[in-house]
């Protein structure tokens, strides 16, 4: 039983100071340098025009309904699909919209209209605000100012 006493005191003390010398190499190696998502030309962001319209008559669909705040919701969400589909490793699940607005992946191109519909749809889902026709108006134009290429040109 001694043994068994002795060879478990000297496994405990060699893993802690396996631990600690450990995190000592840690501390003086530097750190690791963040992998950096290189920006997509902002040409490149843009969706194809016919999905963009496609995507614009579902919302309008939506809209004629009188569902602007789930018309809106689904530009949101088309917008991340096609922000996710550009850079997949910009997005996490736990990303907020605001956080998503904030990313340097995202082109200052691409960043006023999402931030538009994005706005839209937070007061709408968390903060209660009803979405009326003007205000999906505003985050429609938002998207079509940026997704079809005959806005580019002006």
């Amino acid at each position: 039983m001694q043994w068994a006493f002795w060879i478990g005191l000297f496994s405990l003390v060699a893993l802690i100071l396996f631990a600690v010398g450990r995190e000592l190499v840690r501390l003086r190696l530097p750190p690791a340098k963040p992998t950096q998502i290189p920006p997509l030309a902002a040409t490149a962001w843009r969706p194809d025009a016919q999905a963009a319209r496609d995507l614009l008559a579902d919302a309008d669909a939506l809209a004629a309904r009188g569902l602007y705040a789930e018309a809106a919701h689904l530009l949101l969400l088309r917008s991340v699909q096609d922000i996710e589909k550009r850079q997949p490793k910009a997005l996490r699940a736990s990303l907020t919209t605001r956080e998503i607005m904030a990313l340097t992946a995202l082109p200052d191109t691409a960043r006023p209209a999402f931030s538009r519909i994005g706005r839209t749809v937070e007061r709408s889902l968390f903060g209660g605000a009803p979405v009326g026709a003007s205000a999906f108006a505003e985050c429609r134009s938002a998207y079509e100012a940026f997704a079809l290429p005959d806005t580019w040109a002006r």
